[in-house]
């Protein structure tokens, strides 16, 4: 059990940081519904108690209880709201960023090695374009080597000997590019 592969489909990074930016949006409505029932709270009581309206069974809980339950109402679909919009954001910015990543693999299949990658999105995305950028640049580099290589066999006039070891060599460049 010591060696067992962990599979992770998600990066615990990009994930905690996900999880910070929706804790925030937790965070900041409960911050901003805090001081709104504080604020109208004190004020209820504060006139309750000025104007002498404590009936009989009438408790500070039943002085602010519409207060309390409209600011839970606004604050369960501020958040909901806040929630679906951050949600959407991060989901565009992936998809902005996947897709551009597909588009450079699709040149890339059609022979266009040095365009640039420049993935947008989560830094993940960025990373991933960036070693896509570096393999792209070996295999070019590899390839202008081949060519090179195949036109001084064809232009040079080599002994038999010189010529099978160069050629070996051309097939183990080859091998490499496309094993």
């Amino acid at each position: 059990m010591q060696n067992q592969r962990r599979v992770i489909l998600i990066n615990p990074r990009f994930q905690g940081r996900v999880a910070l930016l929706f804790a925030a949006v937790i965070l900041l409505g409960g911050a901003v519904l805090a001081f709104m029932i504080y604020r109208e709270a004190r004020e209820a009581l504060w006139d309750a108690s000025v104007r002498g309206h404590f009936q009989a069974g009438l408790t500070p809980y039943r002085i602010v209880e519409e207060i309390l339950i409209r600011h839970l109402a606004v604050l369960v679909a501020g958040i909901l709201l806040a929630s679906f919009l951050l949600f959407f954001l991060l989901m565009r910015s992936i998809g902005a960023g996947i897709q551009r990543l597909v588009d450079v693999l699709r040149l890339s299949g059609e022979g266009d090695l040095s365009t640039p990658t420049r993935a947008p999105g989560p830094g993940e995305i960025a990373s991933f374009g960036e070693q896509l950028d570096g393999i792209r640049a070996r295999t070019l580099t590899l390839i202008d080597e081949i060519r090179s290589e195949a036109g001084s066999l064809r232009n040079e006039a080599l002994p038999p000997e010189a010529f099978r070891q160069r050629w070996e060599e051309l097939k183990t460049k080859v091998g490499r590019l496309a094993p």
